[in-house]
Order: C-alpha cells, then sequence, then structure tokens
C-alpha cells in the first residue's frame, strides 16, 4: 500500500523480524539405503531408490529421466535441473547397472496410469507418488523420525560423499547448487567425525604438585596426600 501509495509508512514497519529457524541437514545413512533395497519393493521403486542415492537428484528431477539421456558411451546421464538448467552427471557402477537395464528411448519411470500432468496417460510417475512410497519404505524398516522422507537421500549423497573426503565443490556441482552455502544445509556432521575433531587437540596435563600442595593444605585429607606421593 505504500508503493501503491495509499499509505505514507508501512503500519508493519516496527513490527520484529521473523526469525527463521536455522535448516539442519536431515540424511538417512548407509545402512538405511541397504535396509531399503532389501525390502520386498516394486523393482521399479528399487530403481529409483539407487538412481536417487548415486546422483543425487531431486526425486522430481529423477521421475523425468529418458533413456535419450543416458548416453552409454560417456557413462554420462544428462538431467533437467531447478530453472530448467541442463546438467550432465556421471553414473557410477550401482548406477550404470540400473541404467543398463533401461529402454534406450522414453522415460525411465512409466506411469500406468492417468495422472493431472499426463490426463491421456503415457507419462512418467509423479514427484509425490514416488515420495510417498519411498517415505512408506522408510516407516516399514523402523524409521519414524518425521523429517525423514524420500528427500532426505539427496541429504545421504551430500553427507556421505563429504564424509569420504570428496571435496565439497565437488558436491555442490553434482547437485547443481548455485551457492555453496546450500551446499553445506546439505551436509549433516555425524558424531563419529565429532569424536576424530576433538582428537586432534593437544594434551594437557591438570595436575601439577604444586596444586595438590596447595590443595593438601586447604584440606588436610588422606586422599590428597596419596595424590601428592603419587605426584612427586
Amino acid at each position: 500500500m505504500v508503493l501503491e501509495g495509499l499509505l505514507a509508512v508501512s503500519p508493519a514497519a516496527r513490527l520484529p523480524k521473523v526469525r527463521v529457524p536455522r535448516r539442519r541437514a536431515r540424511p538417512v545413512h548407509v545402512e538405511h539405503i541397504q535396509r531399503l533395497l532389501q525390502e520386498p519393493l516394486w523393482q521399479q521403486t528399487l530403481d529409483l531408490i539407487v538412481v536417487l542415492a548415486t546422483t543425487g537428484l531431486r526425486i522430481g528431477e529423477a521421475v523425468q529421466i529418458r533413456g535419450e539421456d543416458f548416453d552409454p558411451v560417456t557413462g554420462f546421464l544428462r538431467t533437467v535441473r531447478k530453472g530448467g538448467l541442463i546438467h550432465y552427471l556421471p553414473l557410477n557402477e550401482s548406477a550404470r547397472e540400473v541404467a543398463d537395464r533401461m529402454p534406450s528411448a522414453g522415460w525411465w519411470f512409466p506411469s500406468p496410469c492417468r495422472n493431472a500432468k499426463f490426463p491421456n496417460g503415457g507419462g512418467h510417475i509423479l514427484m509425490k507418488s514416488a515420495s510417498t512410497k519411498i517415505t512408506s519404505a522408510f516407516r516399514r524398516i523402523g524409521v519414524t523420525d518425521p523429517m525423514i522422507t524420500g528427500h532426505s537421500i539427496r541429504h545421504f549423497f551430500a553427507s556421505y560423499m563429504i564424509a569420504k573426503g570428496v571435496q565439497v565443490q565437488v558436491v555442490q556441482q553434482l547437485l547443481g547448487h548455485a551457492s555453496l552455502a546450500t551446499t553445506q544445509i546439505y551436509v549433516e556432521v555425524r558424531d563419529e567425525a565429532l569424536v576424530a575433531g576433538v582428537q586432534v587437540l593437544p594434551a594437557f596435563a591438570a595436575t601439577h604438585p604444586r596444586a595438590l600442595e596447595v590443595q593438601a593444605k586447604r584440606t588436610n585429607g588422606p586422599v590428597l596426600d596419596e595424590q601428592m606421593r603419587l605426584a612427586s
């Protein structure tokens, strides 16, 4: 209304700023992926999980893959990312095994049903449907955290690669992020890394004979006398 000249002063100008909670990574771990692949799911769902876990694609990007997007000579996959940007991703051995079983033309993940996007049929499975199937599979293996969804596999991709020493710039490129800060949101620091981190600190000795002597004079306890004897 201020921009349109209807008000001279914005009544919202003095309102406090809304603090947005800091986003945290919500990846699943490699053990979760392995458990999912042991479940009696449809082969299409299993193939989609492998593609997501080995490419870092968003579900909405993965379900749109066509046979024409894969180059069997170079092993690279052409993908359409956010904003219509074209990216080329190398496929590892697991993803290549899936790619070799897929048709050379047409959808990798076709839908047998009509839907809002393809009212006449002949389309691919929708992102929401695929995400619901994967999220349900997580619940079946005992993952009850409501923050863990199909999108968490993308977080796994980033966190696992960083933990294995892959440069964050490489992970950024594979995820298709324009900003490195966005990539860092996807990276979880695991407890093992925290433990390893503090182990590099130098050793510090908190026990000194003079300090024990002063403490003994204050308390005159037999335990402290024994501590002094051991320190000397």
